[in-house]
């Protein structure tokens, strides 16, 4: 048992036993004339009383806990729902980000691809200076969009 138990064996012993000694002196003495039946009675009474009593204060003091218990849960149900919402929102940042480095990617892509087709183009023997100068567009026009890529992705960080 616990010590809390003890304690409350102990004083409701020691009450009982002031009680009988109350009571043997105050009948010897001839102060009361009553008897011990109804001694016990009354002192039953006025014990069902203050547990009564004791009883209404720890509840009290128990729900007032429970109050602030309450009060911390829904505190912390709250916190946990900030972090989820932060949580989400970075997450929706990160596949909006995703997505524009894959286009990114697809871009870039497709300027090599242009860029690989205009220099081939350029080492053809019989091309002319028209077609060469179109190449010379192309790759520079994929140079451009590769510039603008990287410059995108570093203002993004």
């Amino acid at each position: 048992m616990k010590s809390s138990t003890y304690i409350w064996i102990i004083g409701c012993l020691l009450g009982i036993i002031v009680i009988l000694i109350t009571y043997l002196i105050l009948t010897e003495n001839g102060v009361i004339c009553i008897s011990f039946a109804d001694a016990l009675s009354i002192a039953s009474t006025l014990s069902s009383l203050i547990l009564s009593v004791i009883a209404m204060f720890y509840t009290y003091y128990s729900g007032r806990d429970a109050q602030n218990i309450y009060i911390q849960i829904q505190s912390a149900i709250k916190e946990i729902n900030r972090q989820v919402e932060k949580v989400s929102d970075d997450t929706k940042k990160n596949s909006e980000t995703l997505v524009r480095i894959t286009d990114g990617v697809q871009n870039i892509i497709s300027a090599v691809a242009s860029s690989s087709e205009a220099l081939d183009t350029m080492r053809k023997e019989s091309v002319s200076e028209n077609e060469r100068r179109e190449a010379v567009e192309v790759i520079e026009k994929s140079k451009n969009s590769m510039i603008m890529f990287l410059k995108k992705m570093q203002e993004d960080e």
